[in-house]
Parts: C-alpha cells; structure tokens; sequence
C-alpha cells in the first residue's frame, strides 16, 4: 500500500469520526443548547472541509468551482464559530452581542462573490493565502481572548473542549502551509486531512476524559444503579442504628456494621462520610449522645450513675463519655443535667 493510500484511509477515517464526534455531542450533551448545537457544527463544519480536500486530491471527484469555493467558506466559518463558542462558554445564557456577527462578513461576501460568479460562468480567482491567512489571524485572536478570559477566573472555560479546538485549529494551520510550500508534491496533497484526522483521534481522547460534555446513556445508567444502592445501604444502616439500636453495643466497630451490611469497610466508610459528613465513630456518637440525654433528664433514671447512663448508651468508659458529649453539646453531661433540672 502506498503512502498516498494511507494518507486517504487516514483522511476518510477522520471525517468519519468527526461527524460521529459531532453526533454524539449534539445527541448525548448535558451542556447547554446553543453550545452543544455550535460545538457539533464546528466538527461538521471541520468534518465536511477535510472530507472535499480529502475527494479532490486523491482523485475520486473533479474539483469543481462550487466545490472548491464550499472547501473555502467552511474554512472561513471555522474562526467565527469558535469565537462564538468561546463567548457562550464565559456566558451562556446572555444574548449574542451584534458586533460578533461582523465576524462572518468576510465569509458572507465570499459566498456573494462565489455565487455571483457560478451563475454568470466566470471563474472563480480565488487565493488560497487569504484563507490560510484569515484562519491564522483567528487562531491568534480566539487563543490571546481565550487566555485572557482564562486569567480572570471563569470556571466555565476550565476543562471544556476550547484549548483542544485551539489546538486544533493550530495543527490545521500549519499543515495548510507546508501543503502550500510542497504544492510541487503530491503527498503533501492529503496532509491536511490526514493531520487533522489524527488531532480529531486526539480530541477525542482528551475531551472525553477532561470534559463532562458527553454523558452517554450507559455511564447514566451506571450512575443511577449505583445511587439506587447507595440508598439501599443508608436505609439499611439506619434501620440497624435507629430501630435495632446497633450504637448500644459497647464494643461496637466499623467491621461489625460492614459484615452486617455486607459492604467493605472502606465503602461504608465513604458512605457515611459522603452521606452524613461523619466519620464512622462520630456517627455512632451521635447517637448515643442522644440516647445519654433522654436518660440524663428521663425522671426513672434519675438515680442511675454517670458510669451506668454511659454503659447504657454504648460508651466503654466514664471518660470517653464525657469526652463525646463535651465535644458534641459543649458542657458535661453533669452540667447538662443541672441545666435541665433547674
């Protein structure tokens, strides 16, 4: 297999993936509308560009006008578009400012002018540097606006898809000039589309593992299972604590519950800490602080003995006793009892 049909397999093999790409984030999304709709038509926009440059220079169709003139407005819409992306990141739900549409006048002339000439049959004098150009000065400003939007704090830009389109975008300009510079070679001919074909592999990587853009039905439906047990688990625990009063075993351990609930301890250890912001020990002593109260001031147990209110709340000690209640209620459970009962 020759260079060039590699190159080709390449090529096509991106376009796939970009308009999938495009897909996915238009279908699977949880961002909000608009950016969703302009990310997936920038990689349409991107996908459509590569697949005309990919069909001309290997042959398969003759390069039209119309299509030659179609290759370079999607490559003058690529920069608005990711300008605007970028200004929807920062505010999302704020109207486009009018001055951002002057951005496609350059796009919208060509297409006049592009027009005007397939109709009347004159040919088409169009140089390619001043699309090479209008791409490059788009890179530099949508990265200098990114950055300076980047320094001011703004969360929304932090771990989207922006730095990897930027990124993007710069690979795409430098491949277009080294296609200008070896326009002699015919390899070179399919380098645009074979670069981007790979930074699109790239792309899709990275913005699945740094973005929560795509959020597939699958991992949703991991999500929601996995929460449905969560509570299972709290409901369980809490029946064993509340009702079957699990706090007034003494030599009560995070073990003991994790077998009981048939959890690893680690587990039901993030769960309770996730679930109630507890550690295990504290959690418990909630509980027996309360039981230890309900005693302190219940009238038949008035003449029982700190050591014996302590016991019966699931304390080992007199002293660890105090030490959980003063922590929790601020005062010993003496001073707690004096204040109750004057």
């Amino acid at each position: 297999m020759s260079l060039q049909s590699i190159l080709f397999t390449i090529s096509f093999l991106g376009v796939a993936q970009g308009l999938l790409l495009a897909l996915l984030i238009y279908r699977n999304s949880k961002a909000h509308s608009f950016i969703r709709k302009l990310l997936s038509l920038i990689f349409v926009a991107w996908s459509l560009a590569m697949l005309l440059i990919t069909l001309v220079n290997s042959g398969l169709i003759q390069e039209y006008p119309a299509l030659q003139a179609m290759e370079y407005l999607l490559g003058l819409l690529v920069g608005p578009f990711l300008l605007i992306y970028l200004h929807f990141q920062k505010q999302p739900d704020q109207s486009l400012s009018p001055v951002l549409y002057l951005h496609f006048l350059p796009a919208i002339i060509f297409l006049l002018y592009s027009i005007y000439h397939l109709i009347f049959g004159n040919k088409l004098h169009i140089n390619i540097i001043w699309i090479m150009l209008h791409i490059q000065i788009y890179l530099i400003y949508n990265s200098l606006y990114y950055l300076q939007e980047y320094k001011k704090g703004h969360a929304r830009l932090k771990g989207d898809w922006a730095p990897l389109l930027l990124l993007l975008l710069a690979v795409v300009g430098a491949s277009q000039w080294l296609r200008f510079y070896f326009s002699n070679n015919e390899t070179f001919d399919l380098l645009i589309p074979s670069v981007t074909s790979v930074s699109f592999y790239g792309i899709t990587l990275a913005g699945f593992h740094r973005s929560k853009l795509l959020e597939t039905n699958l991992k949703s439906t991991f999500r929601v299972t996995q929460s449905i047990a969560h509570q299972d688990k709290i409901v369980a625990l809490e029946v064993l604590i509340k009702e079957e009063q699990l706090f007034q075993k003494t030599d009560l351990t995070l073990n003991h519950v994790a077998i009981t609930l048939q959890m690893h301890p680690n587990q039901l250890s993030a769960m309770i800490h996730q679930h109630y912001n507890q550690h295990f020990r504290d959690f418990i002593n909630t509980y027996r602080i309360e039981q230890s109260k309900q005693l302190l001031i219940n009238p038949e147990t008035a003449l029982w003995t700190i050591e014996a209110i302590a016991q019966a709340s699931g304390f080992q000690s007199r002293s660890a006793f105090y030490q959980a209640f003063k922590s929790m209620e601020g005062i010993t459970p003496t001073q707690f009892k004096k204040n109750k009962m004057s």
